[in-house]
């Protein structure tokens, strides 16, 4: 099974690297998108991951090709890229797991691109 990480934020990163390795270690593929220059302090605590392609077009393929079964992300209030994937997921009938970093501004960051507050298809919430 293989699985499609994004975020781009500090808080947001910090929520999935548990997350992330604890996949791996379960036999897990991830593919890590390392959006944002916030990933960078995190390369030693990550584990057996895969870098995943920035750019829409070749995550979208890859998404497809490799058979990836689902998307876990966070969103964040500056980079619409996890939300973008996230709809474009959806479109697409990949399940959309979404990592609650953060309760302030919630909404807001799930319409960062100005549609309708996006659903996942399931929330982790570690309050």
């Amino acid at each position: 099974m293989a699985v499609l990480v994004c975020a781009s934020e500090v808080g947001s990163i910090r929520s999935l690297i548990p997350i992330v390795n604890r996949f791996c270690k379960m036999g897990v593929t991830c593919y890590v998108i390392k959006s944002g220059t916030n990933w960078g302090f995190s390369d030693n605590t990550l584990i057996n991951t895969v870098n995943a392609p920035v750019d829409f077009e070749n995550l979208c393929s890859l998404i497809s090709s490799r058979k990836i079964k689902s998307y876990l992300f966070s969103v964040n209030i500056l980079d619409p890229l996890p939300l973008t994937l996230a709809r474009w997921c959806e479109r697409n009938e990949t399940p959309t797991f979404h990592v609650l970093d953060y309760w302030n501004g919630y909404r807001s960051r799930l319409e960062l691109d100005g549609k309708p507050m996006f659903t996942p298809t399931v929330y982790f919430v570690p309050d």
